[in-house]
């Protein structure tokens, strides 16, 4: 969702919303609201598209359904909470949308080497990817799974909460150039 945080420096819309007296701490707010919604809003369009097709091709049981739903909720809701406060952190900071895709990229990278490793609930963005495995197949989560949903979901929840604070800040109180 960098465009939300991006285009307002190419188009000088800014300028126009700190210029008419309003809050920077309500723009980012609004902006981070906004692109969250929009974000929930393609991946339930994503995710009806899905459901079609497993309907269609794939013989699934109402309870297999189910645990496909809240596998794809959960991972999905987690991921658009951490990227795009982190998107837009980047993104403010760089002022350049290639520099925040390559950061994504990189991002994606790190999470792959670590989305198998034992410790990985001490990460957010990969306790997203295995909470997400954790209603279609237990084993695919941690071996000890009280510590790990425990650990992760405090560590994610305290990361969301830092991250949009972060955004927030940053927006609200950094100097433009």
């Amino acid at each position: 969702m960098p465009p939300f945080f991006y285009i307002e420096y190419q188009n000088g819309t800014y300028i126009d919303w700190i210029t008419y007296g309003y809050s920077k701490i309500a723009l980012v707010t609004s902006k981070l609201i906004v692109a969250v919604i929009l974000a929930m809003v393609f991946i339930t369009i994503d995710f009806t598209i899905m459901t079609i097709g497993l309907v269609w091709w794939v013989p699934m049981s109402l309870h297999g359904f189910i645990k496909m739903a809240a596998s794809f909720w959960l991972f999905s809701l987690m991921a658009v909470l951490i990227n795009i406060p982190l998107s837009a952190i980047v993104i403010n900071m760089t002022r350049n949308a290639i520099v925040t895709a390559i950061f994504s990229i990189i991002l994606m990278i790190v999470n792959a080497i670590f989305m198998a490793a034992p410790f990985g609930y001490y990460i957010p963005s990969v306790f997203a990817y295995r909470l997400g495995l954790l209603p279609i197949a237990q084993s695919d989560f941690y071996t000890n799974t009280s510590v790990a949903l425990t650990v992760g979901t405090i560590l994610a929840s305290i990361c969301i909460l830092i991250l949009f604070v972060m955004t927030i800040g940053q927006f609200s109180w950094r100097q433009k150039n």
